[in-house]
């Protein structure tokens, strides 16, 4: 075996407990188990969610900074995040045979089972955060820097295998009940069966992580806490342009994507009422909408497993990146112009058209997959050539939480908009879009506008490839200084 091929086969086993966190995201719970209305799914995943997200990033990357034991740093909080995350599971479990079992009726929703499944949520959020933090952490700690890109790329893999198992679950699931139909219970028995297996693929997982790990920075005394949190304040006031770069990199960098995704969904829930309204003998758009999804997680997949083959990678090609997806930004702006604003679009929404959209809408995710794996990736390998080892978890924090907060902004921004159709209570029909026919194509603008600024911005990242002069003595020297002025 190579050297290589051994550090590939360390990089799968150090992110091994990504593959559970990802498998955990991937699978839809909220609005699947319970029949919760739109207000309440949407308070749950644009504002719960992303709070406690938030706040738990910070935290704990913070306390794992300063935490020491015989097991080091971080490696506790896997055990933490892991424990959290069996009790949520077990809740989500419970919900689902609760729903199962049940009689199927609408809005029979009780006051007992939504505090019941926003405790399981509110566990899950923080238990997966907690994990996620301390899975990117880690890595920090132990791989070199020139080994930092290789890892990040593997990080994205074992998330992408573990969506890849969803989609196809979900596929099969949905084309069975298009060609031969079946009970309204198989969707909820299919995530409680997906809850039942996390149970297992998450601590095993994190274990397989948990005895890869073996951190290189221990400090030999912990600091007073005081010192410590007066230390996390210093080191974030003498963030350096490289590290605001970055971190602006990914901050719109998602908040592009985000805005692609929307206008996606949105267009394929429009195909969605077309279809339903027009009775079209075509595959439906929610089983088109799955194999995009699987399609883009594919070419993220080989995007991911070319780069590793890679010893360099050139600064200017997320740059060139994004700029291609601005543009490939303008097929959703074509599409929905073509439904809303063309004088024949009534005829023009027929079987064939219809599913020639939906087709090029699946191809022409690839370039988008592409620039998205290189946001998940080529910010956190930069990251240990800009910050200080000792608030490697700190910094992760904060970077986790710009995508947070770049999605929740964003999503926050789609609810607004279309917020004025999906809360009312009849089933969206196509005179529904067309009320509001300028709504999809700005939010396509708005997503070819902020591609072309992360574009510009990408640019500026050479400047982050070109700078190898981190202190690692910096914060124990801001320590210190604390200490003399107590």
């Amino acid at each position: 075996m190579g050297e290589y091929t051994r550090l590939i086969f360390l990089l799968v086993l150090l992110n091994a407990s990504e593959f559970g966190i990802e498998y955990l995201y991937a699978i839809p719970y909220a609005s699947t188990i319970f029949k919760l209305p739109f207000y309440l799914s949407t308070i749950i995943s644009v504002f719960i969610g992303p709070v406690i997200g938030i706040i738990v990033q910070l935290v704990i990357g913070s306390c794992s900074d300063w935490f020491n034991s015989r097991w080091g740093k971080r490696r506790p909080f896997l055990l933490l995040g892991n424990l959290i995350v069996i009790i949520s599971i077990g809740i989500q479990v419970i919900s689902g045979i609760v729903e199962v079992v049940s009689p199927s009726k609408e809005n029979d929703f009780s006051t007992f089972q939504f505090i019941f499944l926003m405790i399981g949520l509110c566990l899950l959020y923080i238990g997966t955060n907690i994990l996620q933090v301390v899975s990117r952490t880690l890595v920090l700690d132990i791989i070199p820097i020139e080994h930092q890109h290789p890892c990040a790329l593997m990080f994205i893999a074992l998330s992408l295998f573990a969506r890849l198992i969803i989609h196809i679950t979900f596929l099969i699931i949905e084309s069975i009940d298009y060609t031969s139909g079946i009970s309204d219970k198989a969707r909820p028995i299919t995530v409680l069966v997906l809850y039942s297996l996390a149970i297992f693929i998450v601590p095993l997982t994190s274990t397989i992580t948990f005895f890869t790990a073996t951190e290189s920075f221990i400090p030999a005394d912990r600091v007073p806490l005081f010192i410590f949190i007066k230390s996390c304040l210093k080191s974030i006031l003498a963030i350096n342009r490289y590290t605001v770069c970055n971190w602006l990199v990914l901050l719109f960098g998602w908040m592009s994507f985000v805005a692609f995704d929307s206008c996606n969904t949105e267009l394929f829930h429009f195909y969605n009422a077309v279809f339903h309204e027009k009775s079209l003998n075509i595959i439906t758009p929610d089983i088109m909408s799955r194999i995009q999804s699987i399609i883009f997680a594919l070419a993220q997949f080989g995007y991911c497993i070319y780069m590793l083959t890679k010893k360099q990678y050139p600064w200017y090609m997320m740059s060139i990146s994004n700029a291609i997806t601005s543009l490939i930004s303008f097929l959703p702006l074509t599409l929905s112009s073509i439904c809303f604003y063309s004088s024949i679009r009534i005829e023009l929404l027929n079987s064939s058209n219809l599913l020639l959209m939906m087709s090029l809408s699946c191809i022409f995710i690839i370039p988008v997959a592409f620039s998205s794996a290189q946001l998940l990736s080529i910010p956190f390998a930069l990251l240990k050539n800009i910050v200080p080892s000792s608030h490697f978890g700190l910094f992760v924090g904060i970077f986790n939480c710009g995508i947070i907060f770049s999605q929740q902004l964003l999503y926050g921004l789609n609810y607004a908009f279309f917020e004025s159709y999906y809360s009312s209570q009849h089933t969206i029909t196509m005179n529904d879009f067309f009320k509001h026919k300028d709504l999809i194509p700005i939010f396509c603008c708005i997503s070819i506008l902020l591609y072309l600024i992360t574009s510009i911005a990408a640019y500026f990242i050479r400047w982050v490839y070109n700078y190898h002069d981190v202190k690692d003595g910096f914060i124990e020297n801001t320590m210190s200084s604390s200490e003399s002025d107590n």
